[in-house]
């Protein structure tokens, strides 16, 4: 069991994080103990490296809290599951293919400057370097 802190200073969240995390329903295990205090177990700290994954990908708050609804569903959520998690992949592909394009763009602009390095001259600055 892990304490909020702990579990805070873990994956470099607020304990206020952790805390909309839990009221917005994206935990909704979380055990107290005698004394009041939130005790995260594995599959919470689990849980929360699924959220930030989610998160990270660009997943919002609201599509995560369904997901987290469909897994604690005592029907067969199988197939929702699958297709909420391929349209996040699907997207993040995309983001991935944004991504890259740009990367490209920049790649070029440096290879232009990376030639007029060489030849010591520069178009939009005509002084000569010595």
């Amino acid at each position: 069991m892990a304490t909020i802190d702990k579990v805070a200073k873990q994956f470099e969240l607020s304990v206020p994080t952790l805390h909309y995390y839990e009221r917005a329903g994206l935990l909704p295990t979380i055990r107290r103990n005698a004394a009041g205090h939130r005790d995260y177990d594995e599959k919470d700290i689990e849980w929360i490296q699924l959220i930030q994954c989610f998160r990270r990908s660009g997943m919002s708050i609201s599509e995560i809290k369904k997901y987290v609804e469909l897994c604690h569903s005592e029907e067969d959520t199988v197939d929702q599951r699958y297709e909420l998690l391929l349209a996040q992949k699907n997207r993040v592909r995309e983001q991935i293919e944004v991504y890259q394009n740009n990367l490209l763009v920049i790649q070029r602009k440096i290879d232009h400057y990376a030639k007029k390095k060489e030849e010591k001259h520069d178009p939009l600055n005509p002084v000569k370097k010595k």
